[in-house]
């Protein structure tokens, strides 16, 4: 069966009982975003550092999980289909900003 990166994450987050706070989740989050900026970095050539095993792909993933369960812990009551509307808003709203620069 096929299952997208919310459904899985957020299967993965009920299970986990760790005592973690919404204050963990984000710091979890933050650090993964300095590896992922690292990762982007090595890629561009701006650091002698070596890439890392997950590269680019793995710290993307491993934000995307923090920002789900940061959402699971926050609010237990959405929905799969409440984070794809919110989503397909976000995405409107991102294409008609890029056509209003087109424009200028």
């Amino acid at each position: 069966m096929h299952k997208c990166i919310i459904t899985q994450t957020w299967e993965t987050s009920d299970k986990v009982n760790n005592g973690r706070t919404a204050e963990n989740i984000l710091c979890s989050l933050v650090e993964e975003v300095g590896e992922l900026a690292k990762e982007v970095r090595i890629r561009s050539g701006n650091t002698y550092k070596k890439p890392g095993k997950d590269g680019i792909l793995g710290e993307a993933v491993d934000v995307i999980q923090n920002a789900l369960d940061l959402v699971r812990k926050m609010h237990p009551e959405a929905t799969v289909e409440d984070l794809l509307e919110i989503n397909r808003n976000k995405c409107a709203k991102w294409v008609k900003c890029e056509e209003g620069n087109k424009a200028s």
